[in-house]
């Protein structure tokens, strides 16, 4: 979802270090408001009234019953032992040759690069 989120934002003309603003750091802040104010409701009342009619309304369109359905099957994997298996196989090809390529997508990815450019600025200062 942050490197959806990201990846629209650069799509529809956003610059990449704004993108990163509002897609990464943004989820951190909403993880700390839910902490600091003891839950969603907390979270929510502690955010503009604009941002919560958003997230609101919006967030059901995005993160909808279809997301769920997904979430339900790939948690069923797990509970029924099918990614046990599929781990357990991918980890005998070589030391999980798969998981190694898809670490490497992301890390090679243009929210990681824009991510650590801005990190490195707001160190040195």
């Amino acid at each position: 979802m942050l490197r959806y989120g990201f990846e629209v934002m650069v799509e529809l003309g956003y610059q990449p270090e704004v993108a990163y603003f509002e897609a990464i750091n943004e989820a951190k802040l909403i993880m700390d408001l839910i902490w600091e104010r003891g839950g969603l409701t907390g979270m929510l009342l502690g955010v503009s009234e604009t941002a919560r009619y958003g997230g609101l309304t919006v967030g059901p369109y995005v993160i909808n019953e279809d997301v769920k359905r997904r979430m339900k099957e790939a948690a069923e994997r797990v509970r029924n032992g099918e990614f046990a298996k599929e781990w357990v196989a991918e980890y005998q090809r070589g030391g999980a040759p798969r998981l190694r390529e898809l670490l490497e997508q992301v890390s090679n990815s243009q929210v990681e690069r824009v991510g650590e450019f801005l990190r490195q600025l707001m160190r040195s200062k």
